[in-house]
């Protein structure tokens, strides 16, 4: 995988994260706010529903960031126990006393006492994660009506059927959306995916007209003039549009709506953003119009640049599903389209609905790491220490030559921040480009910094570099040691062989024994040494072995170990 391709995948991944967080804790605070009425209204705590809202939330981020770290979600097992399961679950809320009818839909499980679940919501979990494993493994098949058939379009007509027999047609129609997208990201034909799409629209029309109320909400969707008055069809519709329509720019303010007085029924769930259009106006809706705008981009992303087609074809189908119930929910509320009635996804109230939107951006998370790439990036950027290590690589510090480390290993200290203070095995590299940093180092090691000062005690074995581009620079190192420094002054005192040089104002060095020599090119420089010592200088002026310039004054004062001090 190229770099830039894996930089992209890895920024939607944040593409994906924020708008989920943002919404998420935008639908908490909407949903306390949209239900507050009716608690009181009720006898109970005006804070019930947020509380129990957020409880949801807390285990759908749970049951994410499982999903997000485990490994072969798209495997056979798992993908059919996932859809076998949510489908058993449904066939409980059909066929047993468990299920219960509301709202004129029979479509939610009783567990325990007031605990229900909606298992519709998990037939959208569990197809995408069937769909994504089952036609990726017969893609190059499905040119064939055969091979596309069995199980594909079986599996989908079963999912949708069991829907619809509990006259859900709202999650219905979102499940055919998502099977057509991982139809078209499976590579089916297009001549295959037109007769497939006339035959499920055809099922549509005859579960519309089979029910008089479908049809009414669709005429009424269709006449630009209708829903001039409050009759029990247009009710609805025209309160969602009067609270739309009274946030102006920037809403009415938090809690001040006044739709939710018992005048919008469903406030909470099918109808919060028309609660968000009037309390935080068309500044808010926008907002929320433009999060799931960039969650869109994100997840396309990952479906365009991830190499592995089921995973493109898994991540598609919830792409699908979450963007796709979220303009049919917007577009309800601003009676774009019939009122059919779909959750805003992450916003509006319902525990199942929100977990399994949480668990389905997990799956997403855990496909993408399925490639090792990816997965290394993301887990490099979680670690706060190696924030700088594509900017000034470890690799590039090198020992002078002729030094000999010793195997102690390779340590890199890197950070952009104040100080650090790191002591490293043999071949150690501490860099640092903020104010100071402090390292004791082993045999070769080479400490790096661009900031303000630093003091190394490099009081360590052979061939220790220690290269400094800031103000000033102390180092005392062993034998072959070398201290280099480019600005204003340098001090050290080194062994045998010693190499003191500085591009900067002024240098003090004492090079203690033999073949030592100080380099200068800034303004003056001092030094003493006693064997075959080279004192040069480029600088205003030098003189002798004392190398006393014109320039900068400067002294040095270093212990020399064969002939002792020297001034």
């Amino acid at each position: 995988m190229s770099a830039a391709r894996l930089r992209a995948l890895v920024t939607s991944y944040y593409m994906i994260l924020i708008p989920v967080v943002v919404l998420t804790v935008l639908g908490l605070v909407m949903t306390m706010s949209a239900h507050t009425v009716v608690a009181l209204n009720q006898g109970e705590s005006p804070y019930r529903a947020g509380l129990t809202q957020a409880a949801y939330a807390v285990a759908g981020a749970v049951c994410g960031g499982i999903l997000a770290h485990t490994h072969k979600l798209l495997g056979r097992w798992v993908a059919w126990g996932a859809l076998i399961a949510a489908l058993v679950a449904q066939g409980l809320v059909l066929f047993t006393p468990l299920g219960l009818d509301q709202y004129g839909n029979r479509n939610w499980l009783r567990i325990a006492g007031q605990l229900t679940v909606q298992p519709s919501e998990f037939v959208k979990f569990g197809l995408a994660l069937w769909l994504g494993s089952v036609l990726a493994n017969k893609w190059q098949t499905l040119k064939r009506w055969s091979d596309l058939a069995l199980p594909g379009l079986v599996g989908i007509a079963v999912a949708v059927a069991s829907v619809m027999a509990g006259s859900d047609a709202g999650t219905a129609l979102v499940l055919g959306v998502m099977s057509l997208g991982a139809l078209t990201l499976a590579g089916v034909p297009w001549s295959k995916l037109v007769t497939v799409f006339v035959s499920a629209l055809l099922a549509g029309l005859a579960a519309v007209m089979a029910s008089p109320h479908r049809r009414e909400r669709i005429a009424l969707a269709l006449d630009p003039d209708s829903c001039r008055d409050s009759t029990d069809a247009c009710y609805q519709i025209l309160q969602a549009r009067y609270s739309m329509a009274s946030g102006g720019w920037f809403g009415s303010g938090l809690g001040a709506s006044r739709a939710k007085w018992a005048y919008l029924s469903q406030a909470d769930s099918d109808f919060i953003y028309a609660i968000i259009g009037e309390e935080t106006g068309l500044l808010g809706a926008l907002t929320v119009l433009i999060l799931f705008g960039v969650l869109g981009f994100g997840l396309f992303q990952v479906v365009r640049l991830h190499p592995d087609r089921s995973v493109q074809i898994a991540v598609g189908g919830i792409a699908c599903w979450i963007e796709g119930q979220a303009l049919i929910n917007v577009g309800m509320v601003i009676k774009v389209l019939p009122v059919i009635g779909v959750p805003l996804p992450f916003v509006s109230s319902g525990g199942s609905a929100l977990v399994a939107c949480l668990a389905a951006i997990g799956v997403v998370f855990g496909l993408m790491r399925t490639d090792p790439e990816v997965a290394s990036a993301l887990a490099w950027r979680s670690r706060r220490s190696r924030r700088v290590a594509a900017i000034l690589p470890a690799t590039s510090l090198t020992a002078p030559a002729g030094a000999t480390p010793s195997p102690g290993g390779v340590a890199a200290n890197v950070v952009r921040g104040s100080a650090v203070r790191g002591a490293a095995a043999s071949g150690a590299a501490n860099a640092m480009r903020g104010p100071a940093t402090r390292g004791g180092a082993g045999n070769g090691a080479a400490n790096v910094m661009r900031g303000s000062a630093t003091r190394v005690g490099g009081a360590a074995g052979n061939g220790a570099t220690n290269v400094m581009r800031a103000p000033a620079t102390r180092a005392g190192a062993g034998n072959g040691a070398t201290n280099a420094m480019r600005p204003p002054a340098t001090r050290g005192g080194a062994g045998n062989g010693a190499t003191n040089a500085m591009r900067g104002p002024a240098t003090r060095g004492g090079g203690g024994g033999s073949s030592a020599a100080n380099v200068e090119r800034g303004s003056a420089s001092r030094d003493g040494a006693p064997d075959t010592a080279a004192s040069v200088t480029r600088g205003g002026a030098g003189g002798g072995p004392d190398g006393i310039g014109q320039g900068k004054k400067r002294r040095t004062n270093g212990a020399a170990p064969d002939r002792g001090t020297t001034r």
